[in-house]
């Protein structure tokens, strides 16, 4: 089995007043949100836009925020607990107003679990150890360890039914609702 680091160690490269490639940063990230039975979010980079100003320091700064800055990205290590009950609502508002995301959450009750919510982003995950269900309106998909997930902004939750947390290696790159895509660009999905 393999042993998952949670300290968030960041090691950073840049250039010297030669132009020189050395090691500029060697820490660990201070960016750590940890909802014990809901999430743990660990933010190992932000960038505030496109395309990337090479010398910025954009390191993750302050507490993790769901939602990456508009036109920017954010990199970061998800961990997801054993589930509690999928269908109970009593904590899910809260803890994605601690995330900062209490917009992204859909507290309708007809959603299927109470931790629907939609981002505007294309998320990349792939899953580093473990197994979690991506839960989407239609249907439920089980993602194992080695496995990527493109999540394009739909409307979406996370399970893990399984005994041991599952970690994620998520990319949340800001983006623009627009026309629904399918796989090949087609309207109609």
């Amino acid at each position: 089995m393999t042993t998952i680091s949670t300290e968030g160690r960041r090691v950073i490269t840049g250039e010297n007043s030669a132009g020189r490639s050395e090691f500029v940063a060697d820490a660990l990230t201070a960016s750590r949100l940890d909802m014990p039975g809901y999430v743990t979010l660990l933010d190992l980079w932000r960038m505030e836009s496109f395309p990337a100003e090479l010398a910025a320091d954009d390191s993750a700064v302050g507490a993790p925020i769901l939602n990456p800055p508009p036109g920017g990205l954010v990199a970061r290590l998800v961990g997801i607990p054993p589930a509690t009950d999928p269908t109970a609502a009593d904590d899910a508002a809260a803890v994605f107003e601690r995330m900062g995301g209490a917009e992204a959450h859909l507290s309708d009750s007809s959603q299927q679990h109470a931790g629907m919510h939609r981002t505007p982003t294309v998320d990349l995950i792939y899953v580093v150890s473990g197994e979690v269900y991506a839960v989407l309106e239609e249907g439920e998909k089980l993602l194992k360890a080695g496995d990527l997930l493109v999540q394009r902004g739909t409307t979406h939750a996370w399970t893990n039914r399984t005994d041991q947390t599952a970690y994620l290696f998520a990319v949340l790159i800001s983006a623009q609702h627009g026309t629904p895509l399918g796989l090949n660009g087609d309207s109609d999905v």
